[in-house]
């Protein structure tokens, strides 16, 4: 019997607790939010899921987690949602990087 693969979660806002079965790794982020005030040459303006998805990438190849084969969004607004369609859309490093599922 096949195991099940190794999850991450992308979540909105604060860090789940208290999962029936949790994930090798959480990253938070929340809508709207810009690390970058102005648009330096290395973000370009990128939005904060895909800052996200950039921490969840570098902690995978790193071996700072366990090797995780998909990523889960609990997202609780219909903007956080937009914005994870959005990145993996239209931001180059989470579009080579991730694909919706």
């Amino acid at each position: 019997m096949r195991s099940a693969p190794a999850t991450a979660l992308l979540v909105e806002g604060r860090e789940l607790e208290g999962l029936a079965a949790p994930a090798v790794l959480q990253v938070q982020f929340n809508p709207g939010d810009q690390r970058h005030r102005l648009d330096c040459n290395c973000c370009a303006g990128r939005g904060p899921v895909a800052e996200a998805l950039d921490r969840m990438f570098q902690a995978r190849i790193r071996g700072q987690c366990v090797w995780f084969e998909q990523v889960i969004g609990v997202v609780q607004s219909a903007e956080a949602r937009a914005e994870v369609l959005e990145a993996l859309a239209q931001d180059p490093l989470a579009k080579a990087r991730f694909r919706p599922a």
